[in-house]
């Protein structure tokens, strides 16, 4: 479905449209869900660059598609490329919708993950570790603040705050 709203719309409006970014990043998601992270991320790739050629750098489209493709990434192993991406993603994110916004504690979620698989990688070396707490905090705190203290996400979040805290006690 998505391919031929997708041909529709580079016929009646051209590639360069935000209304074909738009496409290409849902075709990007389902990829994604079908566990297809290279090709997702070449949509994602796609749908950036239209949309950063239209609106510029600073969209939170820009910050959407980047917290997209940073997720891929990580799933994907390339924990560093997606660490970037994400950073990127959640300055642009919180610039655009404000440091409380649900979108922004998605963002930061995503980099907590990142940051825990790269304290992993690095043999339990180096700050990552207190900067997934920091992430998975400031998360908690958005989810808490506008979907209620008794969310199951803030049962999540204090879930990965007590690995984070006790981590290298195992």
């Amino acid at each position: 479905m998505y391919n031929s709203a997708l041909m529709s719309i580079v016929k009646t409006l051209g590639r360069e449209n935000s209304e074909a970014s738009d496409i290409l990043n849902n075709i990007g998601l389902v990829q994604h869900q079908l566990g297809n992270y290279t090709d997702a991320i070449k949509f994602f790739n796609e749908a950036l660059k239209i949309v950063r050629n239209q609106f510029g750098e600073q969209h939170y489209k820009v910050g959407m598609y980047l917290n997209n493709s940073g997720l891929a990434h990580a799933i994907n192993n390339n924990y560093v490329d997606a660490h970037f991406q994400l950073k990127q993603a959640l300055q642009i994110l919180i610039h655009n919708l404000g440091s409380n916004h649900v979108e922004v504690a998605d963002c930061y979620t995503n980099l907590g993950d990142v940051c825990l698989k790269l304290y992993v990688e690095a043999g339990g070396q180096g700050n990552k570790l207190s900067e997934a707490e920091n992430y998975y905090t400031q998360a908690n705190k958005i989810i808490g603040d506008n979907l209620g203290k008794d969310h199951p996400k803030c049962q999540q979040f204090a879930s990965l705050l007590f690995i984070c805290q006790n981590y290298n006690k195992f």
